[in-house]
């Protein structure tokens, strides 16, 4: 098990929003900066996937209010 740290530097920050402060745990090796940067990658694109699959939830297939049906033959 490894961990990851990540802050955002207060310069970097947009508007009044909080700077990131992540603490990833992962159980890739982590042996060097270049595999801590990779994960922090799959992690911020795994947000992004996340971010768009609870906007097609909530506005564009609205799913949330979605129920299935058991068929029984």
């Amino acid at each position: 098990m490894s961990v990851v740290e990540v802050k955002e530097l207060p310069g970097s920050v947009v508007g009044n929003e909080a700077p990131i402060h992540w603490r990833l745990l992962t159980t890739h090796r982590i042996a060097c900066l270049e595999e801590a940067l990779q994960c922090v990658d799959w992690y911020r694109q795994r947000w992004h996937i996340e971010q768009l699959f609870r906007t097609l939830k909530k506005q564009g297939l609205n799913l949330s209010p979605a129920r299935l049906k058991l068929r029984r033959d």
